[in-house]
């Protein structure tokens, strides 16, 4: 029987894929077999694929749940461990360390295992401040640890680019509901949290993740607001209801989203105070100015390189005010406007 089935959802053959399948064959765990799950067949004519590649073409264009059950049904094997299509394991022992947590916290209650997803040593200036920018609290929130490496703990989330679990655990809990477009893999992390069960991070389980130009960071950050947005209406819901069905209740819930629209409110009271003249512009301008101050501390606190800090400075700004007012919007307005047209350019 084999041992791990790696799980790769993919629009299709691009050349950073080619480069993560040449990483995987040197694993020193070698009873595992790669499993691709693409849109549509692009074949690469000057690439022969290992045999223990199988590549999986699904009909039209299904989101990553869809492509992740798929291949977790499809091929019986003891592990799943899930890669995006742009991240590769650090060492040659990924799979080694993977499975041997994962086994090691079992009695625990541990159903996933995984570590941090980090940035390459070498990218261009625009793509390193993305990785920069994911280092904040101010954007990841208490979950920061996925973008550093910390000790060993039980966390509430780990991100589908490096996980791992047993199949048999993954078809109990009902894989990634295949309804989410986006945080799919958040969603599977609360439902395990929920049944009292454990997820385990370790620092040495780990992937590089390539990052994002800013741009499509910025989209994916809208996105994220979105997710935010549907979490606490649904979280608000519960608690009203006094039910604890769905995956945000007291238990999961990440109560750092009650913080995302606070500095979109405060702008439209700002903006409504200067046309009202309530209160002076001075004494009301001092949160804002409070804001930079923080913006700018986080900016040196997550960049090590100083010729950065002022990039990093109004990126960091841009992205946090962005994310407030999106998250603002989708609390109140209408559903993610983004949904099908947000995509990882990395896949291409």
């Amino acid at each position: 029987m084999i041992e791990i089935n790696i799980i790769i959802p993919a629009r299709k053959i691009s050349n950073i894929l080619i480069k993560i399948i040449n990483i995987l064959s040197k694993q020193s765990l070698r009873n595992f077999i790669i499993t691709i799950v693409l849109d549509k067949k692009n074949y690469i004519s000057d690439y022969k694929f290992p045999k223990n590649v199988k590549l999986i073409y699904l009909s039209g264009s299904k989101n990553m749940s869809i492509k992740r059950n798929y291949a977790a049904r499809k091929i019986k094997s003891k592990y799943l461990a899930f890669l995006d299509s742009d991240a590769y394991p650090e060492d040659i022992n990924w799979l080694k360390k993977g499975i041997r947590f994962l086994k090691k916290n079992e009695k625990k209650n541990v159903i996933i295992c995984g570590g941090p997803d980090l940035s390459p040593k070498k990218e261009n200036v625009d793509r390193k401040i993305t990785g920069i920018l994911d280092k904040s609290f101010l954007i990841s929130g208490f979950r920061n640890y996925r973008k550093n490496k910390e000790k060993s703990k039980f966390v509430k989330q780990l991100a589908s680019c490096n996980m791992f679990i047993k199949r048999s655990d993954y078809i109990l809990f009902g894989g990634m509901k295949e309804n989410l477009y986006t945080g799919e893999d958040a969603d599977l992390c609360n439902r395990i949290i929920n049944k009292n069960k454990k997820i385990f991070y370790h620092p040495s389980i780990v992937v590089i993740h390539l990052n994002r130009p800013f741009k499509s960071y910025l989209f994916q950050r809208i996105d994220r607001s979105h997710e935010a947005a549907k979490a606490t209406k649904q979280f608000f819901l519960n608690f009203f209801l006094n039910k604890q069905k769905g995956s945000y209740n007291l238990r999961s819930f990440r109560y750092e989203f009650l913080v995302n629209p606070t500095l979109a409110i405060f702008l439209l009271i700002y903006v409504a105070n200067i046309f009202l003249s309530r209160i002076d512009i001075l004494v009301s301008s001092v949160p804002i100015i409070l804001f930079f101050f923080i913006i700018l501390f986080e900016s040196f606190r997550i960049n090590k390189e100083q010729n950065l800090i002022f990039n990093v400075f109004i990126k960091l700004s841009i992205t946090v005010l962005l994310q407030s007012i999106a998250n603002l919007y989708f609390l109140f307005l209408k559903d993610n406007f983004l949904k099908k047209k947000y995509f990882n350019l990395n896949d291409e």
